[in-house]
């Protein structure tokens, strides 16, 4: 490639120099699949694919960096400078024993490679050059009418993928979309084998529906077609609580807080056995469980500093306002109290919210404590009451110890 198309700075320059290359070469090269349907939303697309006539050996050839990822289904990825462009070969496919991936898979053509896919808004082909669609699916119709449809036979496309039913459901969840009734009575007959995906690629499903804004629907639409009982069995009855909360969100909270929102009503050790089935990352399913313990702190009455300053400290502090505020009644004494204590957090400088002990352990036992839990218990006191502004000196610090001390010996 030229120095010029390995300098190409966005994903799309970069897709289009790949096309170009490829139609140089004699070759078919089409951007394909969700990267259509976003270009023509006016949205600006995570990425590129590009579908080609190309087979894989023929992509290595032209292209002197190449990834072989997926060879055997005609997948090959051509670096770019930084980025990464999928190149596939136009395929069909046949035969899905594990319910995932084609037993069968033939080299083919544009129009049998779009009727493989999973719905008509992401089936669609466009010219790199000019933006000419070319849709064989009638996914440009459906998506004028907002509507994710099942390419040819729902049911047969599920068979295909079990995934594609709650993928069903996020795409209409976070386009704003109809779900195509056809397609959701598939996924009410088909939902029982969801259980047959691996609880990774449920919960990657699953995460993006509740970091989007329509949360919410997405929710409703995938308790409307059985897929909550499938996956969250234990929540069918705390539904409609779910899913006003849910609702109830900013638009900005992410899926750690929409995640505590949905699994608010259940026991810790259950919160903790949900997140473990679905695979859910240690990181997130700890956060979920400190926004569920910590979800009423802030409206239970008036925080003193260091208390206030602690729950402020932590990672989860944006994610403790935006659930506190979802969980506490509109008017009363808990409306205030939250009201109050965000007011007053709103006040405290950054560099006052968890500032450097005034002393360590070796200071503390340099007084004459011996190494053990009074050391903790006093660092403890002394931490809360630097927090409270009550000791603002290692000096102060010092003589405070030297009291705690005494109340200990004494």
């Amino acid at each position: 490639m030229s120095a010029r198309r390995d300098r190409a700075t966005t994903e799309r320059e970069a897709a289009e120099e790949v096309a170009a290359r490829l139609v140089e070469a004699g070759h078919e090269a089409l951007f394909a699949g969700g990267c259509v349907r976003d270009l023509l939303m006016g949205r600006s697309p995570s990425d590129f694919d590009i579908a080609t006539d190309a087979r894989p050996d023929r992509v290595c050839e032209l292209f002197r960096r190449t990834l072989r990822v997926g060879a055997q289904f005609g997948v090959v990825i051509v670096l770019v400078g930084r980025r990464q462009i999928e190149v596939a070969t136009f395929r069909s496919e046949a035969d899905y024993s594990d319910g995932r991936h084609p037993d069968r898979v033939e080299f083919s053509d544009a129009r049998a490679d779009a009727l493989r896919r999973d719905f008509t808004i992401n089936g669609m082909f466009m010219q790199p050059a000019d933006g000419e669609v070319i849709d064989y699916v009638g996914g440009r119709a459906d998506l004028d009418a907002r509507i994710v449809r099942a390419i040819g036979s729902a049911a047969d496309r599920f068979a295909e993928d079990r995934l594609r039913m709650l993928r069903a459901v996020r795409f209409a969840s976070v386009l704003d979309f109809a779900l195509d009734e056809a397609t959701a009575d598939a996924i009410r007959t088909h939902v029982g084998r969801i259980g047959n995906v691996s609880s990774e690629r449920i919960w990657q499903e699953w995460r993006k529906l509740l970091a989007d804004r329509h949360r919410a629907r997405g929710w409703e639409l995938a308790e409307r077609t059985g897929l909550v009982a499938a996956i969250w069995p234990g929540l069918i009855p705390l539904a409609g609580p779910i899913s006003d909360r849910l609702a109830a969100l900013p638009d900005s909270a992410d899926e750690v807080a929409a995640l505590a929102c949905q699994l608010m009503d259940l026991p810790t050790v259950d919160v903790h056995a949900a997140c473990r089935a679905l695979t859910i990352d240690n990181d997130r399913r700890t956060g979920t469980a400190w926004l569920i313990e910590h979800a009423r702190d802030l409206s239970g009455g008036p925080l003193s500093l260091a208390p206030l300053k602690k729950l402020m400290a932590g990672p989860h502090w944006t994610r403790l306002a935006q659930v506190a505020a979802v969980v506490t009644p509109a008017q009363g004494p808990a409306a205030d109290a939250l009201a109050a204590n965000l007011a007053r957090a709103a006040e405290i400088p950054p560099d006052q919210v968890a500032p450097p002990p005034l002393l360590d352990g070796r200071d503390v036992m340099g007084l004459g404590v011996a190494a053990g839990p009074a050391v903790g218990a006093i660092l403890a006191t002394l931490y809360d009451e630097q927090l409270e502004g009550h000791l603002a000196s290692r000096d102060a610090a010092v003589a405070r110890a030297r009291e705690l001390i005494a109340m200990r010996s004494g």
